[in-house]
């Protein structure tokens, strides 16, 4: 089914137009959104290309959900949930703008992707990638109620911490983890349940859908204290 819309209290998720693509190939252009890349930051070339995918493999074939994030009517940042090998389950990958960064936006993105996850995949756990250095985006993470897993040693000899969440019991439904955090509401449209399905996996480019595997090590997140920083692994 395609990629249905979300509203949280302040962003839209959206499946992304062919008319994003400016804003989106900036995105992956910048070198401080790029800061915890595998490969760093991409050239043009490169980001148009991923972009270009969005269409001609992810939406084409339905593989997984890919969104637009939008607040206000600007575009702000990218955002999907995909079945992958590395967490032998479905993972969230995200990623701000500069001009996003420090509202809390980065929490709420990544608690309505969760949500998302739960309530309209059925999944009975959802993953996250993050780069060991990246303190902060792991605090983030373990606000949401997410745990270590285990360590994957990349070929250039850093190290990303699997990070796993499960779903709550019905009696903490209202709640993304045990630490007590409120969920912020997401509304679905167009999305129907159980969703999770066997979506084929696109992290790598042996199907044609995605970056090399260690391509996109972290995506930018808000921090909610003036400075970003990432979030989960890599994109289409």
């Amino acid at each position: 089914m395609p990629t249905p819309v979300l509203h949280t209290e302040r962003l839209l998720l959206r499946p992304y137009r062919p008319d994003d693509a400016e804003d989106s190939i900036a995105l992956l252009t910048d070198p401080d959104v790029g800061r915890f890349m595998g490969d760093g930051p991409l050239s043009a070339e490169e980001a148009s290309a991923v972009f270009g995918r969005v269409f001609t493999k992810v939406y084409a074939n339905d593989l997984f959900d890919v969104w637009a994030v939008h607040r206000d009517g600007r575009y702000v940042g990218h955002a999907e949930i995909k079945r992958t090998e590395q967490v032998d389950g479905h993972e969230i990958i995200y990623a701000l703008a500069k001009p996003a960064w420090g509202e809390g936006l980065g929490t709420e993105l990544a608690g309505a992707l969760v949500r998302y996850g739960f309530d309209t995949l059925g999944l009975p756990r959802v993953y996250a990638t993050v780069a060991d250095a990246n303190h902060a985006s792991l605090a983030l993470l373990g606000r949401l109620g997410f745990v270590h897993e285990r360590d994957i040693a990349e070929d250039d000899g850093s190290v990303s911490r699997v990070l796993v969440v499960d779903r709550a019991p019905p009696d903490t439904a209202s709640r993304v983890g045990g630490d007590g955090t409120d969920r912020r509401g997401t509304t679905v449209v167009g999305g129907p349940a159980g969703r999770a399905g066997p979506h084929p996996v696109g992290p790598s480019t042996s199907d044609g859908t995605g970056f090399r595997d260690s391509a996109i090590r972290a995506c930018s997140v808000s921090t909610g204290q003036g400075r970003e920083s990432k979030g989960a692994r890599r994109w289409v």
